[in-house]
């Protein structure tokens, strides 16, 4: 499908311009979603051969493809040093604020996720994590409200969220009965 085309496409382009960050970059992300994980993270590598210094969003990758290859250490250190380039970065916050959870410390995760939210209130990873917070802590009027907010704000390129927010916002409800 659509993938598949894209990922054709960058090929072409790389073929055509050579190595250049923007055509790695989407090549990266079009691995990552196809599920070649390992090749998604070769390729977010190579741009640090190009430009020394990319923007943070090679360490998000990095930092993604080493969780879902099952290395938290990588992904927290690629995490803290986007942090370190960009402090309001919503996108590391929430990642770090899932790897302290998963690690049990929940406090920290909760604090990283409030401070995301403030910096962005309609970030969706942000609105999900909260949302499942709040749930596991019984507090479900909470959770819905958050989970309608994430439903609320779902966009086309969202659907799967929007799925998983309803998913959310029923057993919340339900709760309730």
């Amino acid at each position: 499908g659509d993938l598949e085309r894209a990922a054709a496409k960058l090929d072409s382009a790389a073929d055509y311009c050579g190595s250049n960050v923007p055509v790695l970059l989407g090549k990266a992300c079009a691995k990552f979603q196809s599920g070649a994980i390992e090749e998604s993270r070769r390729l977010y590598r190579e741009v640090f051969s190009v430009n020394p210094s990319p923007p943070s969003v090679v360490r998000l990758g990095l930092a993604y493809t080493s969780a879902k290859l099952g290395q938290p250490a990588l992904a927290r250190k690629a995490l803290e040093r986007v942090l370190d380039l960009d402090s309001d970065s919503v996108e590391a916050l929430a990642g770090l604020a899932v790897l302290d959870c998963n690690e049990g410390r929940v406090g920290e995760g909760m604090e990283r996720l409030k401070h995301a939210y403030q910096l962005e209130p309609t970030h969706p990873v942000v609105l999900n994590q909260l949302a499942n917070h709040y749930f596991l802590k019984a507090e479900y009027d909470h959770a819905k409200m958050l989970a309608q907010v994430r439903l609320r704000m779902s966009i086309a390129s969202c659907f799967g969220l929007t799925y998983y927010t309803s998913a959310l916002d029923a057993p919340a409800f339900l709760a309730r009965f």
